[in-house]
This record gives C-alpha cells, structure tokens and sequence, in this order.
C-alpha cells in the first residue's frame, strides 16, 4: 500500500474504532477467524485502535493458519495485544477457547479453486461455520456474525426494484462452481437451525464485494485487477462480457456493519450489506476504471474463453437492496 493509502486506513480505522465505542464492547472477548484475510485484519485493527484510543479492555483473539502472513500483516508491536490461534477453520475449537463475540470471516474467495477443490470448498464453509456454531454454544457467546456472500443469490430475475434478502435465484446445482453459492447457503441455514434450536444469537451479513483502503496489493478481485491494469497502462482484459452487476460497499462501511450487527437487530435474520449507489456491470466498471485511472493508456478488451476457466460466476442481473439494513436504523450509508 502506498502512504496515500495507509492515511486512509488510519483515518477509517479510527472512525470505525468510534462506531465500536458507541457500542460499548469494553470487558469482553472478540474471535475474528480469517485474521490474515481483508476483513478479518481490518476488524482486528479497528478493535486495536479501539483499545488504545479509548483504553478499553477487551480481549482481541485472531484465528489464522499461516504465521508468515500473521507477521506480514502485524507489526510486532500489534501482536502483543491479539491473542493468535493457528489452526484450520475446519478443526473444532478447544473447550477451552471461550468468547464473548465472533465475527466469522474465514472464507475461500479464488474462484480457480471453486473448480478445481470443491470438495475442500464445501468442507471449509460447512465444517467453519458449524465449529464456531458449536463453540459459541459452551461458551454462551453473547453474539455471532456470520459472512456470508451475494452469491447466494446466484441467477435472479432482472427487475426495476432493487433485491431485498428474500430474492433468491437458481443455482446450478449441475456446476461445480456452485459449490461456494450452495455452501454458502447450507451455511446460511445452518446458522438460523442453531437459533431455532439453541437460541443462539447468531445473525448474518450477506456481503457485496468489498473495496477500498486496506486492500492488500496480492488482492486478485477483478476491480483490483483492473485497478493494477490501469495504473501500469496495459489494457483491460475481460474474459466475460462484463453484463453481470457489480455490487459492492467500501470496506470501513462493512466493518461497522459488522461491529453493529452482535448487538443489533433480530437472531437469524440476514442483512444485505451493500451500497446501492454502487451498483455498475463488470464492462462498465472496466471502462470507468480505463478512464479515470490510466491516463488514456488503456482500453477494455474482450477476451472469452470458451470454457469458464477462470471460475467466474455465472452471469447475473442482481442489484442488492441496502433497505433492511438502513430501515432497522442498523448503520447509515
């Protein structure tokens, strides 16, 4: 990240360590499992931030697997107050392991690896969220959130109004590629079993994809792809025709979000969380990158595979509703 970027990851974190404050989760034990991945850093600097600027005490718990991007993410200094667990999000957590709050973020994101290790997909979001699910009940944890995806929402109807949490599509269950869309809905339904069966406090933030301050240079989303396409002048490479809607929602927004959520609205519910006015095709996206950011030297080029090689997902016409979220007076857009 250039020193542009890192002002304005100070400047978020320190506005969302205000929205932790308001909330009040002093005296307490906070999980983020996928510590190393681009929400679960932020939420743990965000609570680091929180904890220094207004001397609160909470115990801030990192599940990772990799100690190598641990120590590429953390500063030494940043390491002395997060308590980190190596282990796979697969592995059941120790007994001993107790919380006040999680928010689950370990995901697989690549979608070469949907074609390629399905099994291994459906393993990691099934068997995740089930053993934070199971830890959270001996431990009488006071909330969970849980991540979830827009792709959830796979193929739907194109309409003049916006989508809300109910509108689900089709999904392919013939694809392979559906093992992270399905997973996540098993996931999903999952978390609402424990509620209706265990009164577990659990709740569900249905992600748009995220951008913004924070996001690793390795990042290889498309609009990062475009972004590093444009800074360097080379041409945008499309391998769809871009006809699919792009949703997203800035990264700060997100991590308040996911910081109101333990403490906001009702058990089991799903919440979108997107910005409407966000919403563009992936070939537009492409062309306002070009634009914008590459001083005239790239252009958008269309290059489609015959086969889906690349693991995108299947073409879709959903434009996420923010409403729910913003009706419940949950977080202001």
């Amino acid at each position: 990240m250039g020193s542009s970027s890192i002002d304005y990851l100070k400047e978020d974190l320190l506005n969302v360590a205000e929205y932790i404050y308001q909330n009040e989760f002093s005296n307490c034990s906070i999980l983020i499992t996928g510590a190393t991945g681009l929400l679960g850093f932020l939420c743990i600097k965000s609570l680091l931030v929180y904890q220094k600027k207004y001397c609160k005490n909470v115990s801030v718990y990192g599940l990772a697997r990799n100690p190598q991007k641990v120590s590429d993410i953390f500063s030494e200094e940043e390491l002395k107050s997060i308590n980190i667990i190596y282990q796979d999000i697969t592995a059941p957590l120790s007994d001993s392991l107790k919380f006040d709050y999680i928010i689950h973020t370990a995901n697989p994101t690549t979608s070469k690896f949907f074609l390629t290790n399905p099994v291994e997909v459906i393993d990691s979001i099934y068997l995740g969220i089930k053993n934070i699910l199971e830890n959270a009940l001996k431990s009488g944890t006071k909330g969970v959130v849980y991540l979830s995806s827009m792709e959830v929402f796979e193929i739907v109807e194109e309409k003049e109004s916006r989508h809300s949490e109910k509108d689900l599509g089709y999904v392919d269950l013939q694809s392979t590629r559906s093992c992270y869309s399905e997973g996540k809905r098993l996931a999903e339904l999952l978390c609402k079993s424990y509620v209706t069966e265990y009164n577990l406090p659990v709740r569900i933030a249905r992600l748009a994809q995220t951008f913004g301050a924070g996001v690793q240079k390795s990042e290889n989303r498309v609009f990062a792809q475009f972004l590093r396409s444009a800074i360097y002048g080379e041409d945008i490479v499309l391998h769809t025709k871009g006809q699919s809607f792009g949703n997203y929602c800035y990264t700060a927004d997100v991590i308040r979000a996911l910081f109101l959520l333990p403490k906001r609205g009702e058990a089991g519910d799903v919440f979108n969380i997107v910005n409407e006015d966000s919403t563009v095709s992936i070939a537009e996206m492409a062309q306002m990158v070009a634009h914008e950011f590459s001083n005239g030297k790239s252009k958008v080029i269309f290059d489609i595979p015959t086969d889906n090689v690349y693991g995108y997902a299947p073409d879709t016409k959903l434009k996420l509703s923010n409403e729910k979220m913003a009706g419940n007076q949950i977080i202001r857009w």
